[in-house]
């Protein structure tokens, strides 16, 4: 391996590093907002549908959805065990 293929490759893991890192903070970040654990721990830990979550917090069923979208894609940047620690935590204090 040359130099320059050495810097390359060091560069290369050092991006891929500081993605990790970023998509780690937008998944703290996306689940710091209530409205998000509060979906998810209705779906599953309460087995609600989108009608009742809808009407539960005030938004429509589409909306209801998309945040449950737009939550399960960001946690899926987090170990499970920290993302499920959150949500549950989160909905314990309420």
């Amino acid at each position: 391996m040359t130099n320059k293929e050495f810097l390359a490759r060091l560069a290369n893991e050092k991006a891929e590093k500081t993605d990790d890192e970023k998509r780690l903070k937008y998944a703290h970040k996306i689940l710091a907002n209530e409205r998000n654990r509060k979906v998810i721990h209705l779906r599953f830990w309460l087995g609600m549908t989108y009608k009742e979550i809808g009407k539960e917090l005030g938004v429509t069923i589409e909306r209801a959805r998309q945040i449950e979208k737009k939550t399960i894609r960001a946690m899926r940047w987090m170990p499970l065990e920290d993302a499920l620690g959150i949500v549950e935590e989160s909905t314990q204090t309420t």
